[in-house]
């Protein structure tokens, strides 16, 4: 199994290499790295999930260190069962927030999207609370 060096540039753009000394092309980077298909990151940067990312003049995308951030953020986010339509708008919001670079704005929504997640499980849980108290009678 071959093994990979990960670094960053002078300039922050992600660069990897693998024990051969072959360099993964710009295009797969962040897909290696997370260990999603690449139609998967292009689909993340149209809905807006990940910032823009600039073109080398090859017009491969180079990809820093904050759109790698980002893309496990909304990997995280989106790699769970479809929770609803209130806690996916809870995560979406989260995911904006990281992409503006607003990282304690993206906590303090972490924070209020956890409290919705545990409401939300709560309510899920009460018929099997009051099952429970019937079944005793």
């Amino acid at each position: 199994m071959l093994k990979k060096t990960v670094f960053l540039s002078t300039n922050g753009v992600i660069l990897f290499r693998l024990n051969d000394g072959y360099e993964i092309p710009a295009h797969l980077r962040p897909c290696r790295a997370v260990g999603i298909h690449p139609n998967t990151v292009r689909l993340y940067l149209e809905w807006g999930l990940l910032p823009a990312v600039e073109r080398s003049s090859s017009g491969y995308r180079l990809f820093t260190q904050k759109h790698l951030d980002c893309l496990r953020l909304a990997r995280t986010i989106y790699a769970a069962e479809y929770p609803g339509r209130d806690l996916r708008a809870s995560g979406n919001e989260i995911i904006q927030y990281a992409v503006a670079d607003d990282w304690s704005g993206a906590l303090e929504k972490t924070r209020e999207h956890l409290a919705s997640v545990k409401a939300e499980l709560k309510q899920a849980t009460m018929p099997r609370i009051y099952l429970n108290i019937g079944h005793r009678t």
